[in-house]
């Protein structure tokens, strides 16, 4: 079995692990999150712990790629700094876990899956690659999470076009690569 991470960040994102060998979605967990008082609002912010315990527990599993979003700064938006802070979360959970981590521009792997930008699209070509986990971004009430399917079709396309072409030459290496868009 060969485990390939795929990770949305941010605290509405979400991961998923898709075992290469098997052609197999193995797991999509929403990003773990908690809420807390800012100022005179709650607001949402990844649990770093349970972000730990999860990369900690796929990396012992044999996980050998890590293929995060690689996003970048969208101006004056609101809450910039805590997706920022999010993704810092997410690279620091994987590095801390030993699993290789590369990136990828939304542009770039979401043009190379033909994944559309809107969210039915999304729903749509994730349903055509996993026709048998609809279940991971569909709600009870029918609502679309596209953070789940977004993590299932990285994970994919992480197997497809970066496990056999990432460097393998240095521990140190494999974190230099990754660009987080700071």
């Amino acid at each position: 079995m060969t485990y390939v991470m795929g990770i949305d960040p941010g605290v509405n994102g979400a991961m998923a692990v898709y075992d290469d060998q098997q052609d197999k979605l193995i797991d999509v967990t929403p990003m773990p999150k908690f809420k807390m008082k800012v100022g005179r609002t709650t607001r949402e912010r990844v649990d770093a712990y349970a972000l730990h315990q999860y990369f900690v527990t796929w990396a012992l599993m044999g996980t050998r790629l890590a293929v995060m979003e690689a996003v970048s700064g969208r101006g004056n938006q609101m809450g910039g700094a805590a997706f920022s802070y999010s993704v810092g979360l997410v690279y620091m959970g994987l590095v801390a876990a030993r699993i290789p981590v590369e990136t990828s521009p939304p542009n770039v792997w979401k043009k190379i899956m033909r994944v559309p930008k809107d969210d039915l699209g999304i729903s749509q070509r994730a349903n055509e690659i996993f026709p048998n986990a609809r279940h991971h971004w569909t709600g009870k009430m029918g609502g679309f999470k596209d953070g789940n399917a977004e993590a299932a079709i990285m994970a994919y396309f992480g197997a497809a076009h970066m496990l056999h072409v990432a460097p393998r030459d240095s521990e140190e290496h494999m974190y230099k690569r990754a660009e987080t868009g700071g």
